[in-house]
């Protein structure tokens, strides 16, 4: 994908090298939600509808085959008590706007206008106040929409409703959060061009509800990264900067030296699936219950020696392959 191109150097070289491997499907992922939201941060995957087409960044599923190269040695290892944990859910996970009283009661006095008004040429699908401000969804005249409601009501974004998002789950609320992140699109192409010029990225996602693109780097955060948070932008929206212990690249490396250790046999117990933490903290780590029992302390322990960094390890079944007709 056009965006992925855009990502770290150095983590691009290791894909492309063969030192990392993403597997899975992305849009596959948001339906499943099943592995508990694991994978929402690192890859883009993009559905398409009539009208709309929903843009997401998701997490990378990483990994890496037994004929991989070995990665460069790994960073320094934990210390024992800080071995056994657990991945924090990622700050975008928080669905509550948190925003200023002024301006949650200016724009919920913005969004009940709106919702007591009846227009001429078009009408309110869907309106809402988000991290943003308000953003309307309206059927009819949108050209007409957007002249009075950005003007005379002050909504932040007017779209037209898109009636068949929800055959494909996209409902009210999932088209309001598609236009959401189509506003924060300049903001997220300003995060990414940094990520070819500065050593670090660890993450990159769209924050709903603070109506923010979240940008993960490895600390100590450089002052060209942390200089993100002051740019603005017309369409709306910010950059939050967000320092964590670890970048993509180095848990990518994780990963991989975990995935082998285990695949050869020195660490014993099935391998099913890696996952970089969404907080940047280290790993998650994937065994098939029937191999794990009641190791997951011991091999927490010893993976993350392995690793180089913290291994939250998880039950988890292997992927079942899906039979293709014709026999593909």
């Amino acid at each position: 994908m056009k965006e992925m191109d855009q990502m770290d150097e150095e983590w691009q070289q290791a894909l492309r090298g063969g030192e990392l491997r993403a597997t899975g499907d992305a849009v596959g992922l948001i339906a499943a939600e099943v592995r508990r939201r694991r994978h929402r941060r690192r890859a883009v995957a993009t559905a398409g509808v009539a009208g709309v087409a929903a843009t997401a960044l998701v997490a990378a599923v990483l990994s890496s085959g037994p004929e991989q190269r070995r990665a460069a040695d790994p960073v320094a290892a934990p210390d024992p008590g800080d071995v056994l944990f657990s991945c924090a859910d990622s700050a975008v996970d928080d669905s509550s706007l948190n925003l200023p009283d002024d301006v949650r009661e200016q724009w919920e006095a913005d969004l009940e206008a709106i919702e007591e008004t009846t227009f001429s040429g078009f009408a309110v699908k869907h309106a809402t106040v988000t991290g943003l401000g308000v953003i309307v969804l309206v059927t009819g005249d949108v050209d007409a929409a957007r002249e009075v409601l950005e003007g005379d009501y002050d909504a932040v974004v007017v779209h037209g409703w898109d009636a068949s998002g929800p055959s494909v789950g996209l409902d009210e609320d999932g088209q309001t959060s598609v236009v959401g992140q189509w506003t924060l699109e300049p903001a997220k192409k300003a995060a990414l061009r940094v990520t070819r010029e500065v050593r670090g990225f660890a993450g990159l996602a769209y924050w709903d509800s603070a109506g923010a693109i979240l940008l993960q780097w490895k600390e100590p955060v450089p002052a060209q990264v942390q200089a993100l948070e002051s740019l603005t932008f017309a369409e709306g929206g910010r950059i939050v900067v967000k320092g964590v212990p670890y970048s993509l690249k180095e848990a990518g490396a994780a990963m991989n030296r975990v995935q082998q250790a285990m695949q050869s046999g020195q660490i014993a117990g099935r391998w099913t699936m890696s996952s970089p933490c969404n907080d940047g903290t280290g790993i998650e780590i994937g065994i098939d219950p029937s191999s794990l029992g009641d190791r997951r302390a011991e091999l927490q322990e010893e993976l993350a020696q392995i690793a180089g960094m913290p291994v939250m390890v998880v039950p988890e079944e292997p992927a079942v392959a899906l039979m293709m007709p014709g026999g593909g």
